[in-house]
């Protein structure tokens, strides 16, 4: 059955993309939505720099275990459970106001956002379009930084409920927690097989080659002359062999040279 181009592999690769990058726009918008209504949920500038402060320990301790996981396990459980972690940490943030638990929280979103950053920049550079696509997932992360304090400052003010952009960025990331269940990471093709050709000799070789022949054919040459001269008879010796065979060898090779 010929497949449709629905699910052909370029198609599958930008869907997932897409997912990836509404992740983590996502994750990204939901960490900055509490920071314009810091205020509804501590007193104080120490209470509000410790909720603040949290998310991004908790993304310090994540974000390279997120790595190592992903390259053992594989990139979508990581990505999974990142943003898992992110849609609880942030439902139970909109519920909630006591400044402990925030931190506690917070403390989670970070952890997730951890996790999501370094398996989404995993399948991002392992695909052969890695520069282009990076510049949209970075994009999609700075762009929900700034949505994220822009639209939760705004929504606060006009609907007059500090947790509303909590929440909406919450049921974003949800969303994009439903696609990446449904939209698979596009397997990696199989490296090309390398056919090894035979390897010619080199420059240097075959000049060594082509000086040391004539030094294995001069013994077989002087044998074979030397052969021939003492199978002659004696009268066409150039002197006589009436010696030892030694004399009569050493004669035959003079005779020779004169």
């Amino acid at each position: 059955m010929r497949r449709t181009a629905w699910y052909s592999p370029d198609r599958s690769m930008k869907a997932y993309l897409l997912v990836v990058c509404l992740g983590v726009f996502a994750v990204m918008a939901l960490s900055n939505a509490i920071v314009p209504v810091l205020p509804a949920f501590a007193t104080g500038a120490a209470w509000e720099g410790a909720i603040y402060a949290a998310y991004f320990l908790g993304a310090f301790f994540s974000t390279l275990p997120g790595g190592i996981l992903s390259d053992r396990y594989g990139r979508t459980p990581i990505i999974q459970a990142g943003l898992g972690l992110t849609v609880i940490g942030g439902a139970l943030l909109f519920c909630t106001t006591g400044p402990l638990t925030v931190i506690v929280l917070r403390l989670a979103e970070g952890l997730g956002a951890g996790f999501f950053i370094a398996a989404g920049m995993s399948y991002i550079n392992s695909q052969p379009d890695h520069t282009r696509m990076s510049g949209y997932y970075l994009a999609m992360l700075n762009f929900g930084l700034v949505l994220g304090l822009a639209a939760s400052g705004w929504l606060a003010v006009r609907f007059v409920q500090p947790a509303l952009g909590i929440g909406v960025f919450t049921v974003l990331s949800l969303a994009a927690l439903v696609a990446d269940i449904v939209f698979h990471e596009t397997p990696e093709p199989p490296p090309p097989v390398r056919v090894q050709k035979p390897k010619k000799l080199q420059g240097g070789m075959a000049g060594r080659s082509s000086g040391m022949l004539p030094h294995l054919l001069y013994p077989m040459a002087g044998y074979g002359i030397l052969r021939s001269s003492l199978s002659a008879s004696p009268a066409s010796s150039p002197r006589s062999t009436r010696h030892f065979p030694v004399n009569q060898q050493m004669c035959s090779v003079s005779g020779l040279r004169e």
